[in-house]
Parts: C-alpha cells; sequence; structure tokens
C-alpha cells in the first residue's frame, strides 16, 4: 500500500478507492491502517516542531545571555575609563549605544 501510494500516479483517495474496490473486505482495515499512519505523521510533526522550537529558544536565550554580558562589560570598561572605541571594539556594541550608558 505504502508503495503504492509513493509510486501511484493518482491520488491518495483514488488509490485507496482502487484497492477497495478489489479487495471490499479489506475497506475498514486499510482506513484503519491510514489513520495509524496519519497519526504517527502528527506526533512526529509535533515532535519536530518541539525540538526546532526548543533549538531555537535556546540559541535565543545564549544570544540575548552574550548580550547582557557585553553591556555588563562595557559598563566596567567605562567606569575604569576605557576609550569607547576601544569598548566598541571588544564588545561588539556600536560607540552610540556605549555612550547611552
Amino acid at each position: 500500500l505504502i508503495y503504492a501510494l509513493e509510486v501511484g500516479h493518482g491520488s491518495a483517495d483514488e488509490i485507496i478507492e482502487a484497492f477497495v474496490g478489489i479487495y471490499p473486505a479489506l475497506k475498514e482495515s486499510l482506513m484503519q491502517a491510514i489513520r495509524q499512519i496519519e497519526r504517527r505523521g502528527e506526533v512526529r510533526g509535533i515532535q519536530r516542531g518541539m525540538q526546532e522550537g526548543m533549538q531555537q529558544g535556546i540559541q535565543q536565550g545564549r544570544q540575548e545571555g552574550m548580550q547582557t554580558r557585553n553591556w555588563e562589560i562595557a559598563r566596567k570598561m567605562l567606569q575604569t575609563g576605557e576609550s569607547i572605541e576601544k569598548i566598541a571594539r571588544w564588545t561588539g556594541l556600536s560607540e552610540a549605544s556605549i555612550r547611552s550608558l
């Protein structure tokens, strides 16, 4: 059945109807198998979405943490009298944003 769906030239519904036309007794079993396959696909989709969301959240958290750390470093460097140009070079912050501290 899966092979027929993958290489078939008709729609999934047409292929299913063809199978049912040949083997009418298999209709309920066939429909049950199709529902199970759909549920597996849904579960896999949800799992993949959750995994991608978690990865994206972790990445965003790291970036925000690094940005916060750069601001802390810039403040400390300003307090010790370092030049704005040097602070910008070492932290990656813009000179204008450092001046706003």
